[in-house]
């Protein structure tokens, strides 16, 4: 899609739920564009890795074997390289059974929120700036404030995930190393 404005300058192109098929077509509308905004609304590439997304990140032949079967990792790596960039995410998945909500918005960096065991709001388990959050270090802090995964915090085992019960947060599992 084209908005076209009063100057050329001004123009704007925008692909809606674009996926790795259109790889070609944004890279050649980027490099027509110069300057002028390029977005991409609700990008269907980012959703979730596969086997496939695995091998595309290998380097050599398991990587291009990866790619061609439609691992999106060099598409990943060419989008980056255009330039573009989160402004609006608010994504969601599971981790230990926990659901994770993840949510950046610019031009405030990354947020990691959990569903809270209880009747309350969503439990903020940090913040993890400009890097999207990473799934293994969100397992990392449930496991660092010894909250139990889901299955177990159901029937009563385990410490519930409410307000209060995260002390170690993102930023501090990341600080470490994590």
């Amino acid at each position: 899609m084209v908005a076209e404005a009063a100057e050329a300058k001004n123009d704007a192109s925008a692909f809606v739920q674009p996926s790795s098929e259109n790889q070609q077509t944004i890279e050649a509308v980027c490099a027509a564009a110069g300057p002028r905004f390029v977005l991409t609304i609700n990008p269907q590439f980012r959703d979730a890795d596969d086997t496939l997304d695995f091998l595309a990140k290998k380097a050599g032949f398991l990587g291009k074997v990866g790619g061609f079967l439609g691992g999106k990792a060099q598409f990943l790596a060419s989008m980056d390289e255009l330039g573009f960039e989160d402004t609006f995410s608010l994504q969601e998945f599971v981790v230990t059974g926990t659901q994770v909500r993840i949510f950046k918005a610019y031009p405030f960096g990354w947020r990691v929120f959990a569903i809270s065991d209880a009747d309350e709001p969503a439990v903020l388990l940090g913040d993890a700036g400009a890097t999207r959050p990473d799934y293994n270090v969100i397992a990392e802090v449930l496991a660092a404030n010894k909250i139990e995964p889901k299955i177990f915090r159901d029937v009563g085992r385990g410490k519930p995930l409410v307000q209060g019960a995260i002390g170690t947060r993102y930023e501090d599992v990341v600080g470490k190393g994590g």
